[in-house]
């Protein structure tokens, strides 16, 4: 009998602290996510290197940062030359957007009204989309070929 009442005590503790942790809401992960709008199709970007500092929190992921690497994870847009992306990033942090080569060399990106223009040759590019908010930053990565 004793045992029976510890089991399902100890079943409905874990339910409750499941059931607990699920109602976290999405505006408190760390990082926030980061999506790409391309003709009203949206793509999560891969989150790359972040560090964020909170009232009682302080994370950095830094340790093998490779934009060339990351990019590996995201499905390839193709685009057509001179297409226009729409970069969405919750809280609307400062953005920076960077280009990235084959070779592992980058270069800054013009930046209008959280829209990025892509390159109007054709090859393969990697983007790196830094956010910053007061708490901290965060990377995002995507890839695309252009038609």
């Amino acid at each position: 009998m004793k045992k029976s009442i510890l089991i399902i005590s100890l079943s409905l503790s874990l339910t409750l602290v499941g059931c607990g942790l699920q109602s976290v809401s999405k505006e408190k992960q760390i990082p926030v996510s980061g999506k790409i709008i391309v003709d009203n199709s949206e793509y999560e970007m891969k989150i790359g290197r972040y560090n964020w500092e909170g009232e009682n929190t302080k994370i950095n992921r830094v340790e093998n940062f490779s934009p060339l690497k990351i990019a590996k994870g995201f499905e390839t847009l193709k685009l057509e030359k001179n297409e226009k992306i729409k970069l969405v990033i919750e809280d609307n942090p400062n953005l920076t957007v960077y280009l990235w080569s084959e070779d592992g060399k980058s270069k800054g990106v013009n930046l209008k009204q959280n829209y990025i223009t892509v390159p109007s040759k054709s090859g393969y590019f990697i983007y790196e989309v830094v956010g910053k908010w007061s708490d901290g930053e965060a990377s995002y990565i995507f890839d695309v070929e252009i038609k």
